[in-house]
């Protein structure tokens, strides 16, 4: 989970992913997720594979623009109104098991909207105090972790997904960042203490059984925190990393593994600290960057290095020292890009293996099996000139450069087992990982993605609904047929 900081990105789950910073991608769309429906992208329930999408209508000379959240069934083609979303901002829409949560800011709180996930029916509505950034449900549905921006230093919350309830993770912390193992509703956080007042700096690894926090009250300890987690590793030294590399928490697929990036609080190296969940035990990759993804049999991290092997980007200040504006790169670079490469990292062993990723620098990657897929961040507009490039993680790892394929990772969805499918400068493109094969298709404009995996169709997105102007409608594709399945309009 991330939050808005001075010297970072603002990251939401379905924002492009990092702007111009190196790292995990962030922009892979799927049915469930939490969707951020401002930025009109498309949210598929992956219950009923019901498409939630934000259409804008302009006002006349002065009316306001009145923004509507409608829902659309991919099989009779009707839409109904959802959510009047007119005043509203940073709209997302959730998938908890109680029904469809949409979140929105309205009088600078968030609003909180639980609806029935087939008729729509509102069940329950909260407003709040709190202004909500970074979303994470939990593995069953129940509860939603997600940061404050009202506050500093950005509390993490935690939602039930049904009363809509909130409780503070409780901490006497600098910093904390949460995430959600993969197979059961345990938060594992990473809590950063001391660094002033002559305290040493020290980062602990917490996970609790949120079921069992909520049949013991959410009881807290002497430490400030929840009680008997089940997981409690100190890490001496460390600190939080708020600049280039994030804190990002990664939890590798069979949940023994967590990944924080840190920084060493005394030189300010990037590092990664590997947390073995049944040992509680961890060990350390120097000069590696967050965030992380993992291979799909966990037996590879995938991290980012700096060619100079420096800390440039952002200036290095021991906690407690006041914030300091990035320490500029090389003559004629800007401060923030200074060029990365690729880092395996085995982590039965934590052997390294560095790949020179040519051109895309910064960069984005993310993993398709055994194949790390690269793009050029670019911006949400013009894009990267830099192709694409696939690099196997196999005994040694290569960049394969795709020419002519002058994609992002803002935004696309995976069609298994290994078609990716990008929205990258306003087109539709099909990158085959098996085959290296990337084939541009010849559709109408389209910013956005999803996938409906019953169905094998995508779902795209008329980005005059965007403009200001009435939305047009949805186009669903087969791609199996390559061809138009159908399409609707929205309501004028």
């Amino acid at each position: 989970m991330h939050r808005r900081h001075a010297g970072s990105v603002a990251l939401a789950l379905a924002l492009p992913a990092l702007g111009a910073c190196t790292g995990f991608s962030l922009g892979r769309n799927f049915a469930g997720a939490d969707t951020y429906v401002g930025s009109g992208a498309l949210a598929v329930d992956d219950r009923t594979e019901t498409v939630l999408v934000l259409g804008r209508h302009r006002g006349g000379a002065t009316a306001t623009a009145r923004a509507m959240l409608y829902a659309a069934d991919p099989d009779s083609g009707s839409v109904r109104p959802v959510a009047d979303l007119t005043g509203r901002g940073d709209d997302r829409v959730l998938f908890p098991e109680a029904g469809v949560l949409v979140m929105s800011e309205a009088d600078g709180g968030d609003v909180l909207d639980l609806y029935d996930h087939r008729s729509f029916a509102l069940r329950a509505s909260v407003r709040t105090a709190a202004r909500y950034h970074g979303t994470r449900l939990s593995p069953s549905r129940r509860w939603v972790a997600v940061a404050d921006n009202t506050r500093e230093p950005a509390p993490i919350h935690l939602l039930d997904a049904t009363s809509l309830a909130a409780r503070v993770i409780p901490h006497a912390g600098r910093w904390l960042e949460a995430a959600w193992m993969r197979g059961s509703d345990r938060l594992v956080a990473a809590l950063f203490e001391g660094g002033t007042a002559g305290v040493p700096p020290v980062a602990r690894v917490r996970a609790w059984s949120v079921d069992a926090l909520a049949a013991a009250g959410f009881a807290t300890d002497a430490s400030g925190t929840w009680a008997r987690p089940e997981l409690d590793v100190a890490l001496p030294g460390k600190v939080e990393d708020l600049c280039m590399s994030f804190t990002w928490i990664a939890v590798g697929p069979d949940d023994g593994t967590v990944v924080v990036p840190v920084r060493d609080a005394v030189t300010g190296a990037y590092e990664l600290v590997l947390v073995d969940v049944p040992t509680r035990s961890y060990r350390t990759v120097p000069d590696a960057k967050g965030p992380v993804g993992f291979t799909p049999d966990g037996k590879t991290l995938v991290s980012y290095r700096a060619r100079d092997r420096a800390t440039r980007g952002c200036r290095w200040d021991p906690p407690g020292a006041p914030s300091a504006a990035p320490t500029p790169g090389a003559p004629g670079e800007p401060a923030a890009t200074a060029r990365d490469d690729l880092l395996l990292v085995d982590v039965a062993t934590l052997a390294t293996r560095l790949v020179v990723v040519p051109d895309a620098d910064p960069f984005n990657f993310d993993v398709v099996g055994t194949t790390i897929v690269v793009a050029p961040t670019g911006d949400s507009s013009g894009g990267g000139a830099a192709p694409l490039v696939l690099v196997d993680t196999g005994a040694a790892p290569t960049g394969q450069v795709l020419p002519g394929t002058h994609a992002h990772l803002h935004e696309y969805v995976l069609r298994p087992p290994g078609e990716l499918w990008l929205v990258s400068h306003g087109a539709l493109g099909l990158l085959d990982v098996a085959a290296r094969r990337y084939e541009a298709l010849p559709l109408a404009r389209t910013d956005h993605v999803n996938y409906l995996p019953k169905r094998d169709w995508l779902v795209l997105d008329d980005p005059e609904a965007r403009r200001g102007v009435t939305p047009d409608g949805l186009v669903f594709y087969a791609p199996a047929a390559r061809a138009v399945a159908s399409a609707l309009r929205l309501p004028e």
